[in-house]
């Protein structure tokens, strides 16, 4: 069953990675937008923080899977 699985997730492996990086000043909405766009959630308040975050969102574009 391992096999079956690790073959499913090689399917599955994006075509491009992009990364963005977020840099602002403080309490402008940094994480707002990060946690809307990623987990599509939105809170009004928010504790300062001063660490780096992480989040991550795959996207699945219609008309662009890969033939063989």
């Amino acid at each position: 069953m391992e096999k079956n699985l690790a073959g499913s997730m090689k399917n599955e492996m994006p075509d491009y990675t992009w990364k963005i990086i977020l840099v602002g000043n403080k309490k402008v909405g940094k994480t707002s937008i990060s946690n809307r766009f990623c987990n599509d959630t939105f809170e009004e308040e928010y504790k300062s923080s001063q660490e780096v975050q992480f989040a991550r969102k795959n996207i699945k574009i219609e008309g662009t899977e890969k033939t063989a």
